[in-house]
């Protein structure tokens, strides 16, 4: 029997390579869902038209939103925090001067991801053992059994697409204009080293879901009423349908053990607290980067040891369009990221910049009148010019200039695990030289950025991070090889980020996805 720990994107990536080379599998979780009230309401809508849909549920799942100029801070879904439920129970942290979102979810962090995917360019991951032309074949696999949405445009020279299918989503008035301006100034801009084009994104119609299209309806952000949007939860769904694997469900993972060739899963059901003990030939570990990092350390029994977390630091910057579009409350959209920039310039950066464009939701409007509060209705006119205008950039810096986060156990002590968070001054430069370099070309974008309102994120946010365990052609301690088996493990494969060796700026999922293929497929 092979285990996979963890059912998000790498989990159940590494889950069918491993179904399609005939192998037994079964993947071991805690796998937490939405409540039971409001997957109903949800099923409820998905047999009924955009125009029949209950206004009651959906203002539930716009619920507990809390919106201010930094963004978003926490992501929930259908009005529901079970991405995270329980964390702080069974996996507590101490948090110093960092912010990462974990997750025991069944489909892991997919439930509230925007998406985005883009691949990695081989001059942003020169310090892997592996190069691009190794993760193709993988990327192409997974795209096999991903829905996803794009086009061929200016981009796919530099990022290729990897399939023929995509199709593309219909881009709202406000980012079709912007795009449009971008096309008319695009050889000024590729001078400045700006290049541009639709996003990519996990969107579209595929199994095991229904066969709407997506109804421009403006929820994304809040979760699709339709499962338009891509989570692995939906491939583990199938595959465990069509009977190609088991799933244990309600198993926290502790450690992991090898011994004469067989290796032990050691954990507990949380129904009723008793310890749990998996035996197989093999371990895909893909619990993410801080409980694999966790799990790991407790398994080395190392409580003294601190490992670096890389990260790719994020940050925000609001534009202000020079020409407003009309009416954008009353458009049907889609509210995901619309437009992807890439700034390639080693005067700020030796490494890929990425940036995500969105145009207007209508967070964007409770942001607004939570800042005027009573002042909103007197307002609404220049609340409508604002919106009209305005875009924000949600850009993503290379590990290599970003902040990184110490995960270690506090005095030694298993039971408290610390996150402590390191800024750095290269990153808050970094965004600083983009904005500039933004304002210069301002005319071609026919934008300008909102002074005082670039924020930088701090360590961990974004979920742009790994890198604990890093992929080396020879591993010594606390590093992995190329297959992911840490020093000292013959049969345990770490297949999420935790082994990434930096961490791109460019979308992480889709990657992380193609490596956990690539490693279940070769090892």
């Amino acid at each position: 029997m092979i285990y996979v720990i963890g059912s998000g994107p790498s989990g159940v990536s590494a889950a069918v390579a491993l179904v399609n080379r005939g192998a037994e599998v079964s993947i071991i979780d805690v796998g937490f869902d939405l409540e039971s009230e409001k997957a109903e309401m949800l099923r409820q809508l998905q047999t009924e038209d955009k125009d029949e849909w209950d206004p009651d549920a959906i203002a539930a799942f716009k619920e507990n939103v809390v919106v201010h100029t930094g963004g978003v801070d926490v992501k929930y879904v259908y009005g529901s925090n079970y991405p995270y439920r329980g964390m702080d129970c069974h996996q507590p942290v101490k948090m110093e001067g960092s912010k990462m979102v974990r997750t025991l979810a069944r489909g892991g962090l997919s439930n509230v991801w925007g998406g985005a995917i883009l691949p990695y360019r081989d001059c942003d991951i020169s310090d892997w053992p592996i190069n691009v032309e190794d993760l193709a074949p993988h990327y192409r696999a997974v795209l096999a059994f991903m829905c996803h949405s794009g086009k061929k445009d200016e981009l796919s020279e530099l990022f290729p697409l990897y399939d023929e299918r995509y199709e593309m989503l219909r881009l709202g008035t406000q980012a079709k204009s912007f795009l449009n301006d971008l096309e008319e100034n695009k050889i000024a801009l590729k001078g400045e080293s700006f290049y541009f084009g639709s996003s990519r994104l996990a969107v579209g119609i595929g199994p095991p879901r229904g066969s709407k299209d997506c109804v421009y309806c403006g929820m994304c952000l809040y979760g699709c009423p339709n499962w338009n949007i891509y989570s692995s939860a939906f491939t583990l769904d199938l595959l465990k349908s069509d009977g190609k694997l088991s799933y244990y469900k309600g198993v926290l993972v502790d450690r992991i053990s090898e011994k004469n060739g067989e290796i032990i899963i050691y954990g507990k059901r949380l129904d009723d607290s008793s310890k749990v003990e998996f035996r197989g030939s093999h371990v895909f570990l893909a619990a993410g980067p801080v409980s694999s990092t966790r799990i790991l350390l407790q398994s080395m029994e190392e409580f003294e040891r601190p490992l670096v977390i890389r990260h790719s630091d994020h940050f925000q910057i609001p534009m202000m369009r020079y020409k407003k579009t009309g009416d954008v409350r009353a458009e049907e959209l889609n509210t995901l990221s619309q437009i992807f920039i890439e700034l390639i310039d080693r005067s700020i950066s030796e490494n890929t910049i990425h940036m995500q464009v969105y145009a207007y939701n209508d967070l964007y409007l409770t942001m607004i009148n939570r800042f005027l509060g009573p002042m909103a209705n007197l307002l609404k006119g220049p609340v409508d010019e604002i919106i009209g205008r305005l875009l924000v950039i949600k850009g993503y810096l290379h590990s290599n200039i970003s902040s990184h986060v110490s995960a270690h156990f506090e005095g030694g002590n298993r039971s408290r695990f610390v996150l402590e968070g390191y800024p750095r001054n290269r990153a808050r430069m970094a965004v600083r030289k983009v904005v500039r370099k933004i304002v210069r070309n301002r005319k071609y974008f026919r934008a300008v950025p909102i002074p005082g309102m670039v924020s930088l994120g701090e360590p961990g946010i974004g979920n742009h991070s790994g890198g604990s365990f890093p992929m080396k052609k020879k591993p010594g301690e606390f590093e992995t090889d190329e297959l992911g088996r840490p020093y000292g493990f013959k049969n345990l494969h770490v297949v999420d980020s935790t082994i990434f060796p930096s961490i791109p700026a460019t979308t992480i999922s889709f990657t992380v996805m193609a490596n956990a293929h690539r490693i279940a497929s070769t090892f």
